[in-house]
């Protein structure tokens, strides 16, 4: 785990403002295609996604705790830190939609189901092997799967669900639904072949999907920079 602080515990000028319920932030992207000068977030949805971001928080240190007090078996993959990654990108989507990850996806299974109370007691006893799990205790902390809110994993193989992503992709097209498919990464999985295929599948046929990269940098086995000739 690292130090990272809860999401707005800082005090900045944006936390303070979702104090005030009249409170309106203007967004002011820059000018080019896609502008919107005068889009507006409102103040409702900034506190929906901080509710969810805090959730996962907390969802994900009582899983560091009990996995500490050997309570839970296997690996446990934490995204602590990395909330805001899974909230801001699954908001965009649709109840239709799909999203694939690969592990430490507890935050995106939780987040695609709006952090209900249900989701959140589904994944703790899937990471404790119980029955009740969402992958009926059969997955663990890398295979979080909940068909009813179209999160389809939860891979454990570095880069190998990015052509899976591209598939479902391929299916929402081939059946001429209005279906687009969420693909998170890591920034390890640039170095895999599947990785590459599922890219070039995905932009030979023009299929509706929209990848997620993030960089997890030394949390797992050595830092991007001794893989890559250039920092992340």
């Amino acid at each position: 785990m690292d130090n990272t602080q809860t999401p707005g515990s800082q005090g900045d000028g944006e936390t303070a403002a979702l104090a005030r319920p009249e409170a309106k932030i203007d967004a002011k992207p820059e000018a080019g295609a896609g502008a919107r000068p005068e889009a507006q977030t409102d103040i409702k949805l900034l506190r929906e996604l901080y509710r969810q971001m805090l959730v996962i928080r907390r969802v994900e240190e009582a899983a560091a705790k009990a996995y500490a007090q050997g309570k839970m078996g296997g690996f446990l993959h934490l995204g602590i830190g990395q909330e805001s990654v899974c909230v801001g990108a699954i908001a965009a989507l649709r109840a239709e939609d799909y999203a694939v990850a690969t592990y430490r996806e507890h935050g995106h299974c939780i987040a695609k189901a709006g952090a209900t109370i249900d989701v959140c007691k589904g994944v703790l006893a899937e990471l404790m092997g119980k029955s009740t799990g969402i992958s009926r205790g059969l997955g663990g902390s890398m295979h979080l799967f909940d068909a009813r809110h179209r999160f389809l994993g939860g891979y454990g193989i570095v880069g190998g669900h990015v052509p899976l992503a591209a598939g479902v992709a391929y299916a929402s097209k081939y059946r001429g639904l209005p279906e687009v498919t969420l693909c998170f990464f890591g920034e390890g999985s640039a170095n895999q072949g599947a990785f590459h295929e599922g890219l070039s599948l995905a932009g030979l046929w023009k299929l509706p999907i929209v990848l997620s990269a993030r960089t997890t940098s030394t949390r797992w086995a050595r830092r991007s920079t001794a893989r890559w000739p250039c920092p992340t």
